[in-house]
């Protein structure tokens, strides 16, 4: 038994590095405003078009980067659930 539950903390560990690693991007107002996140739930960049930041007010500026960053987070999310699936396995039915 403690056997696999050693196991489990080593590909939960592993699980955090992959997802360490993994970028999801989303964008909003065509582009303008591009947010990484990696596969933890943790923003990595965020990018934005100055020239449509030149022409935007700071209202309008703040909502678009949060519909960006709650994408970016969004798809970290799925990802993240996607990954503990396949890590559970057959293991635990039903918790994930």
């Amino acid at each position: 038994m403690f056997d696999k539950l050693n196991a489990m903390k080593q590909q939960m560990e592993d699980l955090k590095l992959r997802m360490d690693q993994l970028q999801m991007n989303a964008e909003a107002h065509h582009g303008a405003i591009r947010v990484t996140a990696n596969g933890n739930g943790l923003i990595v960049a965020i990018k934005l078009n100055p020239e449509w930041l030149s022409e935007c007010d700071a209202i309008e500026a703040e909502e678009m980067i949060q519909v960006a960053v709650n994408r970016a987070l969004e798809a970290a999310s799925d990802a993240h659930a996607q990954e503990m699936k396949g890590l559970a396995g057959g293991l635990l039915p039903g918790l994930f």
